[in-house]
């Protein structure tokens, strides 16, 4: 039996495994801190790359703002833009 056919009809996910290891008190700490590390991405957003995707949507909606008053101010139209 394959691997992938048989972790849904157990029930059980790479990441439940790892969090039953990480809950196991009777588990050798670093067992338990190596299931930890592995679980880690599964569970937890990276700091640096939630505040970079929030910085990068905003110098967006700061551009297309910037470019919306230029249009309104060029007469409202999108043709002004082309032609520069």
């Amino acid at each position: 039996m394959a691997v992938p056919a048989a972790v849904p009809m157990q029930g059980l996910t790479p990441l439940d495994y790892m969090l039953a290891v990480l809950r196991n008190e009777e588990a050798s700490a670093s067992a338990r801190m190596e299931a930890a590390k592995n679980a880690a991405p599964y569970v937890h957003t990276r700091l640096a790359s939630a505040e970079l995707k929030g910085a990068g949507l905003e110098r967006v909606t700061d551009a297309l703002s910037a470019l919306i008053e230029r249009v309104q101010a060029e007469g409202g139209g999108v043709g002004g833009l082309l032609k520069r």
